[in-house]
């Protein structure tokens, strides 16, 4: 539950008409994960109950914990603009592609 307050608090930081629930921020901060660091599946490492401990934890700061949301949700807007559809839904390749875009350019 302090999961989804803490989503709700950002609901307004997205510019498209969907804002993704808690659910799809966690699922996009596993596939990213997943797709940025591709030992973690290797390794069997959980790192979305990582996020979540991130995201829930008092001692975490407020401009962390936005630093991730705010990432999930700018992910999921550039997806819906171009495609319609949401990061999580999006083609594994096309996230791969995604990824490498955003990577890339901030280099």
């Amino acid at each position: 539950m302090q999961n989804n307050a803490l989503l709700l608090s950002f609901s307004g930081l997205n510019a498209s008409d969907k804002t993704p629930s808690t659910d799809e921020v966690f699922s996009i901060l596993d596939r990213v994960s997943k797709l940025v660091f591709s030992q973690i599946k290797a390794l069997n490492i959980d790192a979305l109950s990582y996020f979540k401990l991130v995201l829930s934890h008092s001692k975490i700061s407020k401009k962390d914990k936005n630093f991730l949301i705010n990432g999930c949700l700018w992910l999921d807007e550039i997806v819906r603009q171009n495609y319609q559809i949401s990061f999580v839904n999006l083609r594994q390749n096309k996230q791969n592609r995604l990824l490498n875009l955003v990577i890339k350019e901030q280099d």
